[in-house]
């Protein structure tokens, strides 16, 4: 360090001279809270740029080399990032159309399942037989109707009828009381069959497995995430299991009003 000093020239010394006072005056306007002395600062800079602007600028070889070096690995870098954003693309758009296919396949199912029930009903088939066809499609519950009688099966289902904003020949995704489910609605002269199925985490765990994982999609039913705005700033609260809790949160200044 001493001997590089030494090959400095008399204004070079003085420029660092110069940049080390401005330095510590900076530091103490800092810590004492005075006026600022960025003026300063910005001089002592200029006048180190003029002192060592020789020793800053490379030569025009290193120059060439460190440019012949972007010149090759820049655009490796953009193709190989262009790469993977459009293998994203393709992959997310691919994910897409198999979790649409496989849902439509889910509904098709339901509703084929609700149309067999409303054949076997309307023909007189019995309980026994109409809980055999329900268990076709894993967790299907359904309500059969024939002639005002109505047939629960499992006997603990959710609906004991079809909703009524439900309307006949319905077939598709619906929700009611915070909840999804795949359902259909068929009818026909004196008989009417309303077959649901919970579109839950298990349901969605189940879609395209091993391929696409559409699981936590859902929130779960006993835990909500509230977002409220308002003149005195932002306030999260989470309720769970019908307790309300809210997150304040560590280390920031108190709130002020707009």
């Amino acid at each position: 360090m001493t001997q590089w000093l030494r090959d400095r020239t008399l204004f070079q010394k003085v420029a660092l001279a110069l940049m080390l006072l401005a330095v510590g005056a900076a530091i103490v306007s800092y810590c004492s809270g005075r006026t600022s002395t960025t003026e300063f600062v910005l001089l002592a800079l200029i006048l180190c740029y003029i002192a060592f602007r020789k020793v800053l600028l490379w030569r025009i070889r290193n120059r060439l080399l460190i440019t012949s070096r972007l010149f090759a690995v820049v655009p490796v870098f953009l193709i190989g990032l262009a790469l993977v954003l459009t293998t994203e693309l393709l992959l997310g758009q691919f994910a897409t159309q198999r979790v649409h296919q496989d849902l439509e396949a889910r509904i098709e199912s339901v509703r084929g399942t609700a149309q067999n029930l409303t054949l076997a009903a309307s023909h007189g088939a019995k309980a026994d037989l109409i809980d055999g066809i329900r268990q076709g499609v894993p967790r299907l519950a359904v309500v059969v109707q024939v002639n005002g009688d109505a047939l629960h099966s499992p006997q603990d289902d959710q609906f004991q009828t079809a909703p009524q904003w439900i309307a006949p020949g319905f077939g598709g995704l619906f929700e009611s009381g915070g909840r999804y489910f795949i359902g259909a609605n068929v009818c026909d002269e004196s008989t009417e069959t309303f077959a649901y199925l919970p579109l839950d985490q298990q349901a969605l765990a189940s879609l395209t497995p091993g391929i696409v994982s559409v699981s936590g999609v859902l929130r779960e039913e006993h835990l909500i995430t509230n977002f409220t705005f308002g003149p005195s700033g932002s306030r999260t609260s989470v309720i769970e299991n019908g307790a309300r809790r809210e997150i304040v949160p560590s280390g920031l200044r108190p709130a002020r009003s707009w």
